[in-house]
């Protein structure tokens, strides 16, 4: 509703699927029952079923699985790792046509490289302030994007590593869809739910007054 003024849109679906799934797979973390992988398993299959680019995020989540169990930061089990990994192949084997249709539509690697950086940094500006104010509207354009990099430099500097792999993950997604030219404000949902959790969890966690 901020970006776009309503609610019923398939993005903010995307919003809620990313939210959801990141939900799942932190409290796998904690407890790997069954009912918490099958949790894991319905929010990813409803994801990877709706976007494009959940096979992005999904592929954050498996790198962040084999970083954690480099860095022994709670491992988690082999075999229900795989077995997700084949169910989840299983399922979009049947779509492969389509994924295939909606790259080819989608992707433009047909553009300048001098505007793919400029391009990531429009789109983090516009996520964090929406499109209401262009950044070329010095009065506020340049505060907000102070305020943007401050913010970003902030959650690098004071967050623990999970909290800014989130972040960094974030900002891949974004440099992968200007690279791609598939960047949009309204593909920018799918990274809102990290950007946010890794704030939340800055302001949250540091009990420097100065810092929150």
């Amino acid at each position: 509703g901020f970006h776009h003024g309503r609610l019923a849109t398939r993005y903010t679906l995307a919003f809620f699927l990313v939210s959801a799934l990141t939900l799942a797979y932190l409290r796998y973390l904690e407890n790997q029952s069954w009912g918490r992988w099958a949790a894991l398993f319905v929010s990813g299959t409803l994801l990877l079923l709706t976007q494009l680019f959940g096979l992005a995020i999904v592929a954050f989540l498996v790198f962040d699985m084999w970083l954690r169990k480099r860095r022994r930061e709670h491992p988690l089990p082999a075999a229900p790792m795989v077995w997700l990994g084949f169910l989840w192949l299983g399922i979009l084997l049947p779509f492969y046509g389509a994924f295939r249709d909606e790259i080819a539509e989608a992707v433009n690697l047909h553009q300048r490289a001098v505007l793919v950086p400029a391009d990531a940094a429009y789109q983090v500006y516009t996520l964090f302030v929406s499109e209401s104010v262009a950044p070329w509207h010095w009065a506020l354009g340049i505060p907000a994007g102070i305020a943007v990099l401050g913010c970003i430099v902030l959650v690098c500097w004071q967050s623990p590593g999970p909290v800014r792999r989130l972040l960094c993950c974030s900002g891949l997604l974004i440099l992968l869809m200007a690279v791609t030219g598939s960047a949009s404000s309204e593909r920018l949902m799918l990274a809102g739910p990290w950007v946010l959790l890794a704030l939340a969890t800055m302001i949250g966690a540091r009990e420097s007054p100065l810092a929150r």
